[in-house]
């Protein structure tokens, strides 16, 4: 299983950066690929929404995403099995964010992609939350 890990730091408390990371509403001004969230609602102690990408046109993908213990969210692709773990960690002023992924076997040719949209998704969450600081 091909896995993904990247990090950065933000200037900005992990409350604020949580805010951004937790509202999926707001996952298309940071997350490289998504273009809109749609059908947000709330299942158990999860959110389920679909999200629009140009990078699959035509296909709605449905998303699971969780609180993460100790701080941050969990996010899970359904179609493809891909699994997102974006983790918070305070320092000092700023935040650490750690970005886990793991792709599934059978979504593999998909790898490429993320190690290019991870990274970037970080940058621009830092900009982002910088910028709201």
């Amino acid at each position: 299983m091909p896995v993904i890990e990247a990090e950065a730091l933000v200037a900005a408390p992990a409350e604020e950066v949580f805010k951004v990371l937790h509202d999926p509403t707001r996952h298309p001004e940071w997350w490289v690929g998504v273009d809109a969230v749609e059908r947000v609602r709330r299942q158990d102690d999860a959110l389920r929404f679909s999200v629009d990408s140009s990078d699959y046109p035509g296909t709605r993908l449905e998303q699971r995403q969780e609180p993460l213990a100790g701080g941050g969210i969990v996010m899970t692709c359904l179609q493809y099995g891909i699994r997102f773990r974006w983790r918070l960690t305070p320092d000092g002023d700023a935040t650490r964010v750690h970005a886990h992924v793991e792709i599934p076997d059978h979504s593999r040719e998909l790898t490429d992609g993320y190690r290019v949209k991870i990274p970037a998704s970080l940058e621009r969450l830092t900009t982002l939350c910088t910028r709201s600081a």
